[in-house]
């Protein structure tokens, strides 16, 4: 999160709304002949600094020349400049629902992704054992990372497990990874999701913010009592491999 340009871009406006706010009263105080006008121009200086000080700071932790910088960098910007600015001057109105629509926003967020698995080009999203396989099917182990160990089976010969990958746009920078995955359960019915899935996959068809694919892998061929490990590369294929031969 901290190498996303976004997660300073935030902070940076928020301060930059502040300065702006002060400016704003400063020129109030000017005009009605107040002794603050000074101090409060002051205020600006400081917190335009502050807001020029983030983004400087930020070239420590963001490697600049690999941001693909475009537009939405400034649309972002001035949203929550625009945003944050009418926050403050508009406090009980905007300012204290807004603290609390991000409040809540966040705490979803984070709520809905707790049964997701974070996930890189170097992790598995899930690792399994084939148990049995002959004339009554196949039985399965299977471990995710974060998730307690759950047994699968098929009266076929193998059995096919999918994956759900969704991409995190970097503009939800309180995101801890841009990519994360679940299994979807054989017995998943689509009438049983969550209030929280429906908004998710309503963020996703209205908005670029979210992303979703699914991925099936058919499993069943691999060696019994033998640990392999399903492995996603994000946007490109999905494959299967022996645990050891993964690490090493």
């Amino acid at each position: 999160m901290i190498a996303n340009i976004y997660s300073w871009i935030f902070p940076a406006v928020f301060f930059a709304a502040a300065g702006m706010y002060e400016f704003t009263l400063a020129l109030f105080s000017w005009v009605k002949h107040r002794k603050d006008s000074s101090r409060r121009v002051v205020w600006f200086y400081i917190l335009i600094s502050a807001s020029i000080g983030i983004l400087t700071v930020s070239a420590f932790f963001v490697d600049w020349s690999q941001v693909e910088w475009n537009l939405y960098h400034l649309y972002f910007g001035v949203f929550f400049l625009v945003i944050f600015y009418f926050g403050f001057l508009f406090k009980f109105i905007l300012g204290f629902p807004l603290v609390v629509l991000l409040a809540a926003v966040v705490l979803l967020f984070n709520l809905y992704f707790q049964e997701w698995n974070p996930i890189g080009r170097d992790n598995p999203v899930a690792t399994f054992r084939v148990l049995s396989r002959n004339n009554d099917g196949v039985k399965l182990e299977l471990k995710s990372p974060g998730l307690p160990l759950r047994f699968s089976e098929a009266d076929s010969s193998s059995l096919d497990l999918s994956f759900e990958i969704i991409k995190v746009n970097k503009m939800l920078f309180l995101s801890k990874e841009s990519f994360y995955s679940r299994i979807i359960p054989l017995s998943e019915n689509s009438s049983e999701n969550s209030l929280l899935d429906s908004l998710l996959s309503w963020t996703e068809s209205a908005s670029f913010l979210l992303s979703r694919r699914i991925y099936t892998v058919t499993i069943g061929k691999e060696s019994l009592l033998y640990k392999y490990a399903v492995i996603i590369e994000p946007e490109e294929n999905i494959y299967v491999v022996k645990f050891d031969d993964f690490f090493q």
